[in-house]
């Protein structure tokens, strides 16, 4: 029996960012009023995607007359100039995030930007900033704040897989698009055991949308240490009342391996009284906490372990996947049980 190859695609050779902006520039590009009749399927779904920009900035889209894409215009991504009167700025990020305000610096240069007889060209309201981020980012508090608007990995795909494109750049990008998003959900399907850094991403996105506002503020990222580090992600934050620390639940992760940790953060650089904090709560955690846990060896610092729970926060079926709604119950109460346990420490 022949095997045949997987169909190769050129996106998973074409990785980085300057990759993904010259797809960018090339789909958009086929907005163009004049590509309308010839190429119905690409400048439609192109329109569709400018419109979507606009709806962020609460704007009606014009009827498209001229389109300009400009890419790497003053170090920005994608530039798209539309009727030359409005000014898309589009940021775009793969696995990387926003840094060196580079958000304002960038619409501050389209602010700037002047006609020949010396008026700026671009009225404010009319300059539209897109980040548009098609892996993973746990927080974008920072680029609302800079007046730009997150583009999802699944805003892009609810748009390509409304249309039946047969063009092969644009299916390789689509295909490897929904392969990432795929890996991204894979917790859901994926035994436990079989989980990569990818399905833990997936999983705590899970959390992050569904511990609830009681649990206070939700976050995750990479952790880079000496051994190599792990993807974390932590909430519930109790601040107890002596030295005004934190007592907070932070979730490790390396492929499959997975432990769940009780901290104590204090980030005064005195060292005795962060020796003092760990101390403490390690005793108090170890005498008077309701679970089954373990107080590990490890030194005193800004971000202290004081202790782990001694067996598996997931819950499983049978089949070894996730129970989600069995999961999400126990950790929601084990967060309820800290907050009380760090209010009646005091």
């Amino acid at each position: 029996m022949k095997i045949i190859d997987k169909k190769p695609n050129l996106f998973e050779f074409a990785t980085k960012e300057l990759s993904q902006d010259a797809f960018i520039c090339w789909l958009l590009s086929w907005s163009k009023p004049n590509l309308c009749d010839a190429y119905k399927d690409l400048n439609d779904c192109a329109v569709s995607i400018i419109n979507c920009f606009f709806e962020k900035q609460s704007m009606n889209m014009p009827e498209l007359k001229t389109v300009e894409v400009i890419r790497q215009y003053c170090n920005i991504d994608v530039l798209c100039i539309i009727n030359d009167t409005y000014a898309i700025i589009i940021e775009d990020k793969t696995s990387t995030s926003n840094h060196s305000n580079q958000l304002n610096r960038y619409r501050d240069i389209v602010k700037n930007i002047k006609t020949e007889s010396g008026e700026f060209k671009y009225e404010e309201k009319n300059i539209i900033g897109i980040y548009f981020k098609t892996h993973d980012q746990d927080d974008f508090s920072s680029v609302v704040k800079d007046k730009y608007h997150p583009f999802s990995r699944g805003e892009l795909l609810d748009i390509l897989e409304g249309y039946d494109i047969k063009n092969d750049i644009f299916l390789d990008f689509k295909s490897n698009l929904k392969s990432l998003e795929d890996s991204i959900e894979s917790y859901r399907v994926k035994p436990v055991n079989e989980w990569d850094n990818k399905s833990w991403i997936g999983f705590y996105k899970y959390l992050q949308n569904s511990l609830g506002d009681l649990v206070g503020e939700k976050c995750w990222n990479k952790v880079n240490n000496p051994r190599g580090g792990f993807y974390g992600f932590w909430w519930n934050w109790n601040q107890e009342d002596e030295y005004g620390a934190s007592i907070y639940m932070q979730i490790e992760s390396v492929s499959s391996n997975t432990k769940l940790c009780f901290k104590v953060a204090y980030y005064d650089e005195d060292k005795s009284i962060q020796s003092y904090l760990r101390n403490k709560w390690k005793l108090k955690f170890k005498n008077n906490f309701s679970h089954e846990i373990i107080t590990p060896k490890g030194r005193a610092g800004k971000r202290m372990t004081v202790a782990t729970l001694n067996k598996s926060y997931i819950k499983e079926f049978d089949n070894g996947l996730i129970d989600l709604d069995a999961t999400l119950k126990y950790l929601k109460q084990l967060s309820l049980d800290l907050t009380n346990f760090v209010n009646d420490s005091k």
